[in-house]
């Protein structure tokens, strides 16, 4: 047997001694001094929430039962998706203009220092929708999060406020009148 593989199992021999040593006795219980906690049926999970809208946009609205959000989510993915590709068909035009200059699209006729004006404001515009869509992406994740946490929040219904006139007649001071606001939740 190989001498490291021996020291090997040893050590493992070793931890396990230690970690059953480690655990503490189980003493049994009288009934009525244990507490049982109870899964509720109705747990709404934001972890799950954050990961399914982390892999796919708007699957964690679609747990979260936001079904409203999905349209906007992917309408704002699908502008930023057309607007980088737009400026990138864009800066690959003025690029191409820029290198096959004066013999390009436009005969020469744009010069060269608005050729690579235009191909730095292309480049910029493209390179903003991909941030866009990864702040867009943020966002959605993190709408899930914060929808998922005030998912089962329970607003009672005699959530009222009430407000009603106050006449006090104090013995030392002259009647006061006023206003009383009284708020139930």
């Amino acid at each position: 047997m190989d001498r490291h593989f021996f020291k090997f199992i040893l050590f493992a021999f070793f931890l396990l001694i230690l970690i059953c040593a480690n655990q503490p006795t189980v003493f049994g219980q009288i009934k009525g001094d244990t507490i049982t906690l109870s899964e509720d049926e109705n747990y709404h999970s934001p972890r799950k929430a954050t990961l399914y809208s982390t892999f796919i946009p708007g699957w964690g609205q679609a747990y979260n039962k936001k079904y409203w959000i999905i349209p906007i989510i992917y309408a704002g993915f699908g502008g930023l998706i057309y607007s980088a590709n737009w400026n990138n068909g864009e800066l690959q035009r003025f690029k191409k203009a820029f290198n096959d200059f004066p013999n390009d699209e436009f005969n020469g006729i744009v010069p060269q220092d608005q050729l690579i004006d235009n191909i730095d404001y292309y480049r910029r515009n493209r390179d903003l929708s991909f941030i866009g869509m990864f702040a867009l992406w943020g966002i959605n994740v993190l709408q899930a999060n914060v929808d998922a946490h005030f998912y089962n929040y329970d607003i009672s219904r005699d959530l009222s406020l009430k407000i009603e006139p106050v006449f006090r007649n104090k013995y030392t001071f002259a009647p006061e009148t006023g206003l009383k606001l009284t708020l139930n939740f």
